[in-house]
Order: C-alpha cells, then structure tokens, then sequence
C-alpha cells in the first residue's frame, strides 16, 4: 500500500492506494508547529481509523506547498517503516 501526502497551507490531504485503487482519503489541519510526534499520531489515527496500520504500507510519497511541514511530516513515516517518502 502507498500513502500519498499531499501537504497544503490549510490541510493536509493524506490517501492510500494499492494498486490503481484508491482506499481511503482523510484530510486533517495544517500546522506548522505540530512536532514530528503530533504528526505521527495523526497520521497513525487516520490509517487505524480506516483498518490500517504503519505495517500496511510499502510506500509513500509527499506533494507538499509547506516546505516547513514537509520535514516534519516524513519523519513519522521514515521512524515507522524505515520508507523515505519521495516528494
């Protein structure tokens, strides 16, 4: 499964496809003060939410307009399953 980041100045749309199917999207806040932990809770919120998990996914990837998050938001991915989300 990949998760697809795309990071906006006011949301932050997250997705998960496998194959060419999309699974799930969810759309949280964008906030440039969330710490790379904040972040890794919501994102695992939103996977456990739609019966994922870190586990599930193989892959992932990062659009974003907010050079400021985009570190931050790699970080969970990268601690959780050693993937370097390619933006």
């Amino acid at each position: 499964m990949v998760l697809a980041i795309d990071v906006g100045n006011t949301h932050i749309v997250l997705g998960c496809f496998e194959e060419r199917e999309l699974l799930f999207t969810e759309l949280i806040s964008t906030d440039k003060t969330c710490t790379d932990l904040e972040y890794a809770t919501l994102l695992k919120s939103a996977l456990e939410f739609n019966g994922r998990s870190f586990d599930d996914v193989d892959g992932a990837i990062i659009s974003s307009v907010v050079p400021r998050v985009t570190g931050t938001i790699k970080k969970p991915v990268l601690r959780s399953r050693s993937i370097t989300p390619h933006s």
